[in-house]
């Protein structure tokens, strides 16, 4: 996969791609409520792993972003060896 970004920094980027996960989170749990409201024990069971994925990778966008952060964009290789070693 190929990005493009228009950003300005690569805090930015790592921002906007918190920000996409965020949402999909917000999405699932809107899914999850209705399927509470609904009694459809079977779509939640199904939407729980989706929950527990989405807390993983948000988790994973903001250690990204403070790792970023405390970085700065000169220090990139630093980034790059978080994400070797974490990946």
């Amino acid at each position: 996969m190929t990005f493009h970004s228009t950003r300005d920094s690569v805090e930015e980027v790592i921002q906007t791609a918190l920000d996409w996960e965020l949402d999909i989170s917000r999405h699932i749990n809107d899914l999850m409520t209705l399927a509470i409201e609904d009694k459809d024990y079977a779509a939640q069971d199904a939407l729980r792993w989706f929950v527990t994925e989405q807390v993983e990778e948000v988790s994973h966008m903001e250690n990204l972003l403070k790792v970023v952060k405390a970085a700065g964009e000169r220090s990139l290789i630093m980034v790059e060896a978080y994400l070797t070693h974490n990946a």
